[in-house]
C-alpha cells in the first residue's frame, strides 16, 4: 500500500510515516494511522516484531507478512475523538474490527489510541475502485441482496438464498479460508468511494497437482455494466498466476448468460468447449461454455497494460 495516498480519506501526500509508532507505521491528517505488522522485506530474521515492539501480544493479529513496496495493512490505530461515523464505516467496509478500546493502549508519549485488527488474517487486495477482502457474518445482509435476487441467482449454481442461506455459506467459506493449505479464496469486493460491498470473486485451487484452477464471480445487478467484475476477477487471476503459481485457470457459463462470457472473454480467457447439457440446474438440463487462460498469456497480457499505462 503506497505511503502517498490514505485508504480511508483518500487525500494525497497526508499519509506520511510517524516516527513515534516505529519506521512501519504512517499518520494521516484525518486521524488514520497504520501499521504494517510483519518483518521488512530488506531485514534478517533478528527484525524486531512489531507487536511486542507496541506491547500488544494478547491481541489476536493476523499471521506476520513481508512488508516490502506491497506490505498487507493488517492493523489500524485510531485516535478516537477523530473516528469519524464515515472512517468507521469503511473500517467495517474493509473487514477491520476493534480489538482495543481507548485506555487500552497508550502510546510513548501518553497518548490513547483505539486499536483495529483486520479480520480472518487474509487477503486484503487493492485496486482502482475496489479493495477485495475476507468476508465475514457480518456482511451477511449486503451478500444476500444479490442472493437474494432471482435474476443475479438465475444461471448461479445456488439457488435463491435466505438470509440464513447467506450466512451459512459465509461460515463455509470462512472455513475454508483457514485450512492449510488454503484451496478456495472468496473474496467480497468494496467499492473504495463508499465502502459498500457489491459482490464477490472466487478462486479454487481444482487440480493442485496440475496447477490448475477454477474462476467464478457475482456481483449486485445495479451494479453490472460498470466493469466492477473484469477489474475483481483480475485481481483474483493476479493472485493465481502470482502468489499461487498456477499454470491455467479455468470458468464455465451457461450459453445464455451473455455477460458472464462478455466478462471472461474482456479478461483474455478463450472459450475452449460447448458441452452439452452437462448440467441439471433448477429443473432443466443446462449447457456449458469453458473458458481459459494460461500463465504466460495472462503476463503477456499484463505487461502489455503496463506498457500502455507508461506511455
Amino acid at each position: 500500500m503506497s505511503l502517498e495516498e490514505c485508504p480511508f480519506c483518500r487525500r494525497a501526500a497526508t499519509w506520511r510515516e510517524d516516527e513515534r509508532l516505529l519506521h512501519a507505521a504512517a499518520r494521516c491528517e484525518c486521524g488514520a494511522v497504520g501499521v504494517w505488522f510483519g518483518i521488512p522485506a530488506d531485514a534478517d530474521e533478528g527484525a524486531v516484531d512489531l507487536l511486542a515492539a507496541l506491547g500488544l501480544e494478547g491481541a489476536a493479529l493476523p499471521e506476520p507478512q513481508p512488508v516490502g513496496t506491497s506490505g498487507m495493512l493488517t492493523a489500524l490505530y485510531i485516535d478516537p475523538d477523530r473516528l469519524t461515523g464515515r472512517l468507521e464505516s469503511h473500517l467495517h467496509a474493509l473487514g477491520y474490527r476493534l480489538a482495543l478500546a481507548r485506555g487500552q493502549n497508550e502510546s510513548r508519549s501518553g497518548e490513547s489510541w483505539a486499536y483495529w485488527a483486520l479480520t480472518g488474517g487474509g487477503a486484503l487486495i487493492e485496486t482502482p475502485r475496489l479493495v477485495l477482502r475476507e468476508l465475514d457474518e457480518g456482511d451477511a445482509p449486503a451478500v444476500h441482496a444479490w442472493e437474494s435476487d432471482p435474476e443475479v441467482m438465475r444461471y448461479q449454481s445456488l439457488d435463491v438464498a435466505t438470509l440464513d442461506d447467506t450466512l451459512a455459506y459465509i461460515r463455509r467459506v470462512r472455513l475454508d479460508a483457514a485450512q492449510r493449505p488454503r484451496m478456495i479464496h472468496v473474496l467480497g469486493a468494496v467499492r473504495r468511494d463508499d465502502g459498500l460491498l457489491i459482490g464477490r470473486v472466487g478462486l479454487r485451487v481444482s487440480r493442485p497437482e496440475h496447477r490448475e484452477g477454477e474462476l467464478w464471480f457475482a456481483f449486485r445487478r445495479d451494479v453490472w455494466g460498470q466493469g466492477y467484475g473484469p477489474e475483481a476477477a483480475g485481481a483474483i487471476l493476479d493472485l493465481a498466476f502470482g502468489s499461487l503459481g498456477l499454470h491455467r485457470v479455468h470458468g464455465d457459463c451457461d450459453p445464455r448468460n451473455a455477460r458472464s462470457a462478455r466478462l471472461m472473454e474482456k479478461l483474455g480467457m478463450q472459450r475452449e468447449a460447448h458441452l452439452r447439457e452437462s448440467w441439471w440446474l433448477k429443473g432443466e438440463w443446462c449447457d456449458s461454455w469453458i473458458y481459459a487462460v494460461l500463465d504466460r498469456e495472462w503476463s503477456s497480457r499484463s505487461r502489455r497494460s503496463r506498457e500502455r499505462q507508461s506511455r
